[in-house]
């Protein structure tokens, strides 16, 4: 996950390293995806549409947690839980 608020106020070096950062995470991370499927520990998914995907949804729980109930929290929770275990082998 990579922090992008307060970006415009750094130096365009320091973005520019930030902006690396966040490449090498993203390279880092589908490379994992990409050997755990290969070695048959995770189904085949789509790469690119996690990685997308995940730094909204752990927003969205914090950002709901003043404003919802706790039955409507946990479904939350259990929304995310479902969607970051796609592609997790179930033996």
């Amino acid at each position: 996950m990579l922090e992008v608020i307060g970006l415009g106020s750094l130096t365009r070096a320091q973005r520019q390293e930030i902006q690396l950062s966040g490449l090498l995470l993203s390279a880092g991370y589908q490379a994992t995806i990409v050997a755990c499927v290969r070695e048959g520990s995770i189904n085949a998914t789509d790469i690119e549409c996690h990685g997308l995907l995940l730094p909204g949804l752990f927003v969205w729980l914090a950002s709901e947690n003043d404003n919802t109930t706790k039955p409507q929290r946990e479904k939350i929770a259990a929304e995310i839980a479902a969607t970051v275990t796609i592609g997790l082998v179930t033996a």
